[in-house]
């Protein structure tokens, strides 16, 4: 098989020689001082340093990177390839305001100060967010789905619904807002929900016969647990989480892999129902998401698209042997019975030793190439 037909044959639930390997998306790539290490460490010819989202780096002008490591996907991302942003703040089209502190840009100033449903309507909504990159977008996915074996990935428009609305008010005013100022809080997830059809509308509009499969962000959960009660998601964020995924679903035939970090596993089953083909980061450090029994009970029914290796502790801090070890022991429980696609737990992070990269993506080679006969 090659890197396309081995992605969909694991996107379909259908047992391979060998599983594919994913690097490169929206929440698989690298933080951008964490490539500039690599880059030093590998020393490859013709590896420009572009980014897609402020310091997340876009893999596609390093082919020898993405060679190196046999990686089977290939993304059209929703932006265009950007040189790293100069300065430490910036504007984004939903009116954040990010300042980087640190590695990382952090939202300093949310759109709505507050609860206001005035707000709402005054605001210009991004409706028209990179409507000039169709052309791109179609040639980018035409080309690699015509000239390459690859699998063809959409990358995500964005955070999602939740997400985003949490970030527009501000995290511990919009976690009030869904208690003590609901149809605020309902009106807000409406109108970015509505936003989000658009522009997905115009990008899918453009890749759809081309791609594989289609991401999707929305953080759910943090270490501990669920971000809000199961009950308030599935009354306020589901039903609008299943009209996007339906949306998106009636314009390609292509899987949906959602992003969503944390202890997420009192709605798995909720995400199954809404349409979720494939499940990223796996976060198997984060309480209840333990991997043999997320295998177990949801395994044919959902793909997990990560849990490679632990960004948080073991990659950063680890020897090279430990982190081969537990590559080789994650891919043991999560490619079982397939439906497995090797990634890390969330992107590459700030201060991460190149060498234990190699080691990670080089055992998650060997791992592959082994097949269901590896051994730990």
């Amino acid at each position: 098989m090659n890197s396309r037909e081995k992605t969909r044959a694991t996107l379909n639930h259908e047992k391979t020689d060998c599983f594919p390997i994913d690097l490169g998306s929206i929440a698989t790539t690298f933080e951008l001082d964490a490539y500039f290490d690599l880059l030093e460490y590998l020393e490859p010819e013709d590896c420009r340093v572009k980014i897609f989202r402020s310091d997340h780096v876009d893999l596609n002008p390093c082919e020898y990177l993405l060679e190196r490591f046999h990686v089977d996907t290939r993304y059209v991302h929703f932006k265009r390839p950007q040189d790293p942003l100069e300065g430490n703040t910036f504007v984004d089209e939903w009116g954040i305001t990010w300042t980087k502190t640190g590695f990382y840009f952090d939202a300093k100033k949310p759109t709505f100060d507050a609860p206001d449903l005035h707000l709402l309507e005054e605001f210009d909504w991004p409706h028209d967010m990179c409507r000039d990159n169709v052309d791109y977008w179609t040639d980018r996915a035409k080309d690699l789905y015509e000239n390459t074996d690859k699998a063809v990935v959409a990358n995500a428009i964005g955070l999602g619904i939740f997400e985003q609305a949490t970030w527009m008010r501000g995290i511990e005013e919009f976690y009030k807002d869904l208690y003590i100022n609901e149809r605020f809080a309902e009106k807000l997830l409406e109108k970015v929900l509505e936003t989000h059809m658009e522009v997905f509308d115009r990008f899918l509009g453009a890749v759809g016969k081309y791609v594989d499969a289609v991401w999707v962000l929305d953080d759910l959960g943090h270490q501990e647990g669920l971000i809000v009660s199961p009950e308030k998601y599935r009354r306020l964020i589901k039903p609008r989480q299943k009209r996007l995924f339906d949306f998106i679903k009636e314009r390609v035939d292509a899987s949906l892999i959602l992003h969503s970090d944390g202890a997420i596993r009192p709605v798995i089953e909720d995400l199954i129902d809404i349409g979720v083909d494939a499940l990223n980061p796996v976060q198997f450090t984060a309480k209840g998401m333990d991997i043999r029994e997320l295998k177990r009970e949801y395994g044919n029914r959902l793909v997990f698209w990560g849990g490679g290796c632990d960004t948080q502790g073991t990659l950063p801090f680890g020897g090279e042997q430990e982190i081969r070890k537990e590559v080789r022991e994650q891919v043991k429980m999560l490619n079982d019975g397939g439906g497995f696609v090797f990634a890390p737990v969330h992107n590459v992070q700030p201060n991460t030793p190149a060498a234990n990269v190699v080691a990670m993506m080089e055992e998650a080679v060997k791992c592959s190439e082994e097949g269901s006969g590896m051994e730990i």
